[in-house]
């Protein structure tokens, strides 16, 4: 079925599903970044500041938040 493809590409590490207002989005870009989501239009882009993403990595451990190779980032505009 397309969800097992699905679901074998998001094992084989080529994409990752996600979740969003109760739909499955699937995203393409598995390289380290923060999505910016606007939740009127729905359009997700994605931010690769490597700075921005480190500071994000700091808080989340000082916050003794589990940052390991499973971590999805999402920043909601409304």
């Amino acid at each position: 079925t397309l969800y097992a493809t699905f679901l074998k590409l998001e094992e084989l590490g080529f994409i990752k599903l996600f979740d969003l207002k109760g739909e499955t989005r699937i995203e393409t870009n598995v390289e380290p970044h923060v999505n910016i989501v606007d939740m009127k239009s729905g359009t997700v882009t994605d931010l690769t500041d490597e700075n921005l993403l480190k500071q994000i990595i700091e808080i989340l451990k000082a916050r003794k938040i589990n940052v390991g190779d499973n971590i999805l980032v999402n920043i909601l505009v409304y």
